[in-house]
């Protein structure tokens, strides 16, 4: 299924599957190329907005004016360090969406084992293969989730420490 979806499909389900979770999700094209598809993306009742100097009256907006909206928020570049992010506290109430390869995969295996589950748990009757099959696709969240947490703590860890700033971790 995935190999013969184009990147654009692929953005806009992924896209989709995050807002069927969160109200705003935070998209930072770090390599600077995705704007064509930010511009392109249509998704419905979800207003699109882009970060340009505009923090404040954005989280103002956000939280103040039009609280039951939902917002795909674009930055074009890299996210800022936590300590200068004035959406940060926005952001970890939500969600961010990344668009690397080993992120559109995991969230291409989660949709999967979602469906795997909910269509295996529907069914009467269980074999050992529908039950192993539905705890595969449990550890893929959690593996998921994992990852996501390990990636978001070392960002953490990296922007804040000057010395090592930009650099990799440990484990990547």
């Amino acid at each position: 299924m995935s190999s013969i979806q184009n990147p654009k499909s692929r953005i806009q389900n992924a896209l989709d599957r995050l807002f069927n979770r969160h109200r705003i999700v935070f998209w930072y094209d770090e390599e600077e190329s995705l704007r064509k598809d930010f511009d392109a993306i249509d998704l419905k009742e979800v207003e699109k907005v882009e970060i340009a100097n505009n923090e404040f009256g954005l989280k103002y907006r956000l939280l103040r004016e039009q609280p039951t909206q939902k917002f795909l928020i674009f930055k074009s570049g890299a996210q800022p360090a936590d300590r200068d992010n004035w959406l940060f506290d926005v952001q970890l109430a939500n969600t961010d969406f990344r668009t690397d390869k080993a992120s559109l995969w995991l969230t291409e295996l989660e949709n999967w084992s979602e469906i795997m589950t909910s269509s295996l748990s529907t069914r009467t009757s269980s074999t050992s293969e529908d039950t192993r099959v539905i705890q595969n696709a449990k550890r893929l969240k959690l593996l998921r989730k994992q990852w996501r947490k390990h990636s978001t703590r070392d960002r953490h860890t990296r922007d804040s420490n000057p010395q090592t700033a930009g650099s990799r971790c440990e484990r990547c």
